[in-house]
């Protein structure tokens, strides 16, 4: 299932481009992930380089525990290819008879930042990267899913990464 995660997100990012290189991007992505497989809940303020989010509503609770630790694999596995050095953990399942799933990205011990091919910030400008933009924008739902992928499409072919 790491492995899964990986080619998921290579395909959906192509070559060097990535969400960001922050807990927060990775949680904005992984949030998004979360409402298509039509979980809610709400991110819970935490420390810098850490993302903790609550899951109250999962059509998965009733399920296997097996059932969320493949998420959990699978979502390691993306953030494993956007940047090595953070990791995603449940500390709650409701599969385990908890009220809620929490998760959290944080950045490995000993984790380094990766620069990835795909910063906040325009190279050489203090503006911030036009995709990071559109991502916040849909996880925000400002945007559909179709729209993003549209503006996605055409902000690429404009940068020509």
């Amino acid at each position: 299932m790491t492995r899964s995660g990986a080619e998921f997100a290579k395909r959906h990012f192509g070559c060097n481009k990535s969400p960001g290189d922050d807990a927060k991007s990775l949680g904005a992505f992984i949030e998004l992930i979360n409402r298509a497989q039509q979980q809610k809940g709400r991110f819970v303020p935490s420390e810098a380089d850490i993302v903790v989010r609550e899951i109250h509503e999962c059509p998965y609770s009733d399920s296997p525990d097996l059932v969320c630790h493949q998420f959990e694999w699978f979502l390691n596995g993306i953030c494993n290819w956007i940047d090595p050095a953070f990791e995603f953990k449940y500390s709650q399942m409701m599969t385990h008879g908890d009220q809620y799933c929490i998760w959290k990205i944080s950045r490995k011990e000993g984790g380094k930042p990766r620069r990835s091919g795909l910063g906040t910030k325009l190279e050489g400008s203090s503006e911030e990267h036009p995709l990071m933009i559109l991502a916040r924008r849909l996880a925000k739902g400002e945007i559909s899913m179709k729209e993003y992928e549209e503006l996605k499409a055409f902000i690429s072919s404009e940068l020509k990464y």
